[in-house]
């Protein structure tokens, strides 16, 4: 069994940067909840389901969070799969050794899934799986089998490791954010998913769905 010590997520609606912060806190990053929502453009997101569906908050892809990490100190790598990939099981396997590698040299490491819908902080593994902290486990639950990753519905392998580099200077980080979430609210394909929405028609579809009665019911 491996553990890292004093590594876990931070409770925060975004389990995204929940989980993050948690990593920052371990690498000891001073840096503030909000600049770290700002610094990667997250709390200027808007981003809405057709049918108002709550997943629109984290339901994107996070390309511009990792884009702009080395703004604020740190750096974002790791694995992205889906379950209709060829070869599932070595997709999984795959995400297995590159996290047990990342513990093994005093990476913190986050994922996808790993309990309920959201991200949790990984800390740990032995023979059966991966330990972690997170939504519903703040104080820690494992082992989490590795080959029960990306096998629910969405069925979604998101792997990460945080590692420390050089931050910009705040002028830096500022303009960098604000380009990026300008271009975030236009819509990029490569950002948004199909019946989403971000920035003004975003808002739009926001007014339709209220005014029409059809956001999803709860």
């Amino acid at each position: 069994m491996k553990i890292i010590k004093n590594l876990k997520w931070q409770q925060r609606w975004v389990s995204h940067l929940g989980c993050i912060e948690g990593c920052f806190k371990y690498m000891e990053n001073k840096s503030s909840t909000g600049w770290l929502y700002g610094g990667t453009g997250h709390a200027f997101v808007l981003n809405i389901a057709d049918d108002l569906c709550p997943s629109g908050p984290t339901a994107w892809r996070p390309l511009m969070v990792f884009q702009l990490a080395h703004n604020l100190g740190f750096e974002v790598k790791g694995i992205f799969t889906h379950k209709t990939q060829a070869e599932f099981p070595k997709e999984q396997k795959k995400a297995w050794d590159f996290v047990r590698r990342k513990i093994d040299n005093g990476a913190p490491c986050y994922g996808w899934e790993l309990e309920i819908p959201e991200y949790y902080v990984i800390n740990g593994y032995d023979d059966v799986g991966y330990y972690i902290s997170g939504a519903g486990c703040d104080d820690g639950k494992g082992p989490i089998k590795w080959q029960d990753l990306g096998t629910s519905d969405i069925g979604v392998i998101e792997m990460y490791s945080v590692q420390k580099v050089s931050e910009s200077e705040p002028e830096v980080v500022v303009k960098k954010a604000l380009e990026k979430v300008l271009h975030h609210s236009t819509n990029p394909a490569e950002w948004i998913f199909d019946n989403y929405n971000s920035g003004i028609p975003g808002f739009d579809k926001w007014i339709e769905a209220v005014n029409g009665g059809v956001a999803l019911s709860m």
